[in-house]
């Protein structure tokens, strides 16, 4: 092909670190950052990147998005089974193990209470036993990472030591004695000689002000210190924090002494005491227990309400910094909101429900001692409770470990940016960290995938990429004879456009200087429409590899996995029909100059470019870092087993999509996407490899047809690029047409 195209190297290049599930908005301009910031570096030219300095990533920051989605769905059902684990004891406490009103054997109390089988209170025992076991261990492993970051002089952020501290008094919380006792008296063995009812009121307010104490320290310290980007908090910082958490104590140690005892969550005393005045009409005739509930809600809700102020000014205050930079922070406060408001509120719902709704013996031999007891019974409910605890625990401790650091402790997995078998190759296993934004690539005669860590991603890449993805629609037509090709620094050649007549399916194979691309074409046709509707399965192992098994890749190939995998019999039908023709080409150009081998297409373009990628790397045995794909509107290609397979062995695969395109979203049932996500909105905004937590409410387009195509794209991007680099960065599209309605949904890149 002869022409040329549009240089691809710009003068200058914004590099940032961001997390895996990071999102930049609008406000995020690039003539917003700092002069020093900047740095020249380059052999045939310059560029500049931004450079921020990080010795140690978090876990949080180089979790996947799927890892994110993973790990929150678990604590969500373990909150859940909590949750029912005390509405199950809660229902029975009121109707199966009520004691009849004939029985009640409290002489002053008529009202019924309920009494726990013996089988029930050991089962009960031995669960709360098992939680604490977890607890210690968790505390011991974080514990020791943590000191060893800080003995090493690596970076440990204020929240690592809040965290250390929130998972030392959630330990003691959970302490054994409670369990112990509850065992002993059913087996009957319990000796009040070395356990009276003294001994259990004091190890109860130990336990209520381990809990109160470090919550409220650590909610209301870490929504604060996020808001601290480049400096450590002063005296000011802690001074109203002990103030509050004090005063708090101290009501409680002199409610204790007046034979009050207090809850441990936040505004739940004063609701314990209304609920008793039904139950125990006596208790309004004392002033002391209104007194000391009250008192305790009035210095609640002063910190409850500074740190619900705390939490606003931190989100206000990082609005109005540069997201990238302190990308850190930002990640690190949304999903500190998040997390903490959904268990919280539902913890408090529960052990409110637990409290007001069901009586023991336990708490009616205080009222008969004329002790107030405004506690959940610690001897019946507190594995529901402690379940939902020592999630919130985990998850809490887990998202603030350095990145580095593989515990096979935890229970849930959280996969890296690079996992699977890609750790064993070489130069991938220290590619866990977070993924990064570029605007162009590097000066490089190797190749990008040579210079920048396959979690990077690179606008100027993907717009080239598109380019071709849009270049195999129109090549062989008269489209192609008037469109406008120029060719400056990357230069290329059409080394072969492989047709199949029956499939209708196009590729481009293209020999660049430092690149190969191959391309797919997308539905253009009836018979590419028929291919779609194909929507049954059939084994990968029928498609891949097309031309026989690369000697690296045996042991691939006879995985579980690789056995169950299914992929769209109409997109293997369409791929197979090309397959060999394609390899053959790419293995000749391959051998004749090894470089790394482009993926790339449109729709159902993207779906076969994903599966060409896939059956390079088995067939012709390149490595992960030697393969790039670069997909726009894919749909769904294979099951669950197809994507582990796949995630597995491409590193580098991004799937970009427009969020209203419905195409991206199809075929509903039985099918997963693979690939590193990239979400574009008509808003200007970019997310990488999203989850729900770190996608904004959106409420733009209505999911259509309208945005699968090609000039959707398009516009997309190049309003993205519009926002955020202005002039420093303008992207080389080619002259590709698209009509006044396309721009009309891009409101910003109608101003380009």
């Amino acid at each position: 092909m002869d022409g040329e195209t549009q240089g691809l190297v710009s003068n200058r290049t914004l590099e940032v670190p961001m997390n895996s599930d990071l999102v930049m908005s609008n406000q995020m301009r690039t003539d917003d950052l700092e002069p020093e910031t900047f740095e020249t570096t380059g052999t045939m030219g310059f560029y500049s990147s931004r450079v921020i300095p990080r010795k140690q990533y978090t876990k949080l920051e180089t979790i996947s998005g799927q890892g994110v989605r993973s790990m929150m769905y678990a604590h969500n059902v373990m909150l859940l089974l909590g949750g029912i684990y005390c509405l199950i004891i809660v229902i029975l406490g009121v109707t199966a193990w009520v004691v009849p009103e004939e029985e009640l054997n409290y002489g002053q109390l008529d009202y019924p209470y309920a009494v726990y089988p013996q089988g029930y209170q050991m089962l009960s025992g031995v669960l709360m036993i098992m939680v604490f076991a977890y607890m210690f261990m968790l505390t011991i492993f974080y514990w020791k990472r943590i000191i060893v970051q800080w003995w090493k002089k690596k970076d440990v952020t204020l929240e690592m030591v809040w965290v250390m501290a929130l998972t030392l008094g959630l330990t003691v919380y959970t302490n054994p004695f409670n369990a112990i006792v509850v065992i002993e008296e059913a087996l009957e063995t319990l000796d009040t000689r070395k356990i009276t009812p003294e001994q259990e009121v004091i190890m109860s307010t130990v336990e209520s002000v381990a809990f109160s104490v470090v919550t409220t320290w650590y909610i209301w310290t870490t929504a604060h210190s996020y808001r601290y980007l480049d400096r450590k908090p002063g005296i000011l910082f802690y001074i109203p924090k002990i103030l509050v958490v004090a005063g708090a104590l101290v009501i409680r140690i002199l409610a204790y002494q007046n034979d009050v005892f207090l809850n441990e969550m936040a505004l739940i005393s004063i609701f314990r005491y209304c609920t008793f005045i039904p139950q125990e009409p006596r208790i309004t005739q004392d002033p002391a227990p209104l007194r000391w509930a009250l008192g305790l809600m009035v210095v609640e809700l002063i910190g409850v309400l500074w740190t619900i102020f705390d939490v606003f000014w931190t989100r206000h205050c990082l609005k109005k910094v540069d997201y990238m930079r302190f990308r850190s922070k930002q990640i690190g406060f949304r999903f500190f909101v998040y997390f903490n408001a959904t268990f919280y509120i539902f913890y408090w719902i529960t052990m409110l429900v637990v409290i007001t709704v069901t009586v023991d013996r336990r708490t009616l031999f205080f009222a008969l001692e004329g002790r107030w007891w405004f506690r959940f019974s610690g001897r019946i409910y507190p594995f529901g409770m402690l379940l939902m605890l020592s999630s919130y625990t985990y998850v809490t401790a887990t998202v603030n470990l350095p990145a580095h650091f593989h515990a096979r402790l935890f229970f849930f997995g959280c996969k890296p940016c690079v996992r699977g078998s890609l750790e064993r190759e070489e130069g991938l296993v220290n590619e866990i960290e977070p993924i990064t934004y570029r605007s162009t690539e590097p000066q490089s005669s190797a190749g990008r995938r040579m210079d920048l860590p396959t979690s990077c991603f690179t606008m100027q890449t993907h717009v080239l990429m598109f380019n071709f993805a849009w270049l195999v629609y129109y090549y062989g037509t008269e489209k192609f004879n008037n469109l406008a090709i120029k060719q400056d620094v990357f230069r290329f050649e059409v080394a072969e456009h492989v047709v199949a007549r029956a499939t209708d399916t196009h590729a481009l194979v293209i020999d660049g200087e430092d690149r190969i691309v191959i391309a797919f074409r997308g539905t253009a046709s009836g018979k590419n429409v028929w291919t779609d509707l194909k929507i049954t399965q059939r084994p990968l192992r029928e498609v891949v590899p097309s031309i026989g098994v690369a000697q690296a890749n045996t042991d691939l190939l006879a995985s579980s996995a690789w056995r169950k995998a299914n992929v769209h019999s109409g997109f293997a039908s369409a791929y197979g029909a090309v397959a060999q023709q394609v390899l053959s080409k790419v293995k000749e150009l391959y051998d004749t100059k090894a470089r790394p081998v482009y993926f790339t297409g449109h729709s159902l373009g993207g779906c076969l470019a994903t599966l060409c990628s896939l059956d390079c790397h088995a067939s012709l045995g390149l490595s992960s870092r030697d393969i790039f794909v670069s997909s726009f509107g894919s749909p769904r290609l294979g099951n669950k087993w197809f994507k582990e397979v796949y995630d597995n062995s491409i590193a580098s695969c991004w799937r970009i999509i427009v969020g209203p395109d419905m195409v991206a979203k199809l075929p509903r049932w039985g099918y997963k996407h693979c690939g590193k996500k990239v979400l574009l909105t008509t808003d200007g905004d970019l997310f990488l490899d999203p989850t729900a937590l770190e996608l904004k409410l959106w409420s733009g387009e209505k999911p259509g047809m309208l945005f699968h195509r090609k000039a959707s794209y398009l516009l997309a991007m190049r309003t993205w690029c519009d926002i955020n680099h202005g002039e420093e960065y303008v992207p080389e599209f080619w002259a590709w047409p698209f009509s006044p309605n396309d721009s009309r949904r891009y409101y910003w890149a109608c101003k380009v």
